[in-house]
């Protein structure tokens, strides 16, 4: 993206308004990254303003080797993984996904469901959320993810596979929930 590298040459060298544009085009997509790994508002709200902190502070060593946003996603990934290793993190109660009608009763069920899905993916290990994430959520090929995450493809790969196992063993009980219609 070539107006970003823009931004950034001007942010590594000192422009805090191309910082500050840099964070108005990516601060949803990193707080969504965030709050899917964590699972709470208020720690998402944290989380992304830590990250950019960081971001703001080593944009002097960003290399070009990667793009910016991958860059940016590493960081979030990162500062996730170490709150998460630093409470030894349990969630905390979830956000509602959509608004409570009791006499809806499929809205009911589509609650349960989600709300069973983000507890079986906010169960798994922190790098297994990640790697789930960046591919299944946020689309990113395996060798962004590696960047991403510092790591080869072959574990991208690998911890792919076992995060979907781990997800889908976790989440066996409730498959009568989703296979009541057929």
């Amino acid at each position: 993206m070539k107006g970003e590298d823009d931004l950034v040459r001007r942010a590594k060298g000192g422009d805090i308004e191309a910082f500050a544009e840099l964070f108005l085009i990516h601060k949803d997509r990193v707080y969504n990254i965030i709050y899917r790994m964590i699972g709470n508002v208020q720690d998402a709200e944290d989380l992304t303003q830590e990250t950019f902190l960081k971001a703001f502070i080593g944009i002097k060593g960003f290399s070009f080797r990667s793009s910016f946003s991958t860059w940016l996603c590493k960081i979030a990934i990162n500062t996730c993984v170490d709150m998460i290793r630093r409470r030894k993190f349990e969630p905390k109660e979830l956000s509602p996904v959509i608004p409570d009608r009791r006499n809806d009763l499929e809205i009911d069920e589509r609650v349960v469901i989600s709300r069973r899905i983000q507890e079986a993916f906010l169960s798994l290990p922190p790098e297994y959320r990640a790697v789930l994430l960046l591919r299944d959520v946020e689309g990113l090929s395996y060798k962004e993810i590696a960047e991403s995450l510092g790591i080869p493809i072959g574990t991208v790969r690998s911890s792919l596979y076992r995060a979907r196992e781990m997800l889908r063993k976790r989440l066996v009980p409730y498959r009568h929930l989703w296979e009541k219609g057929g």
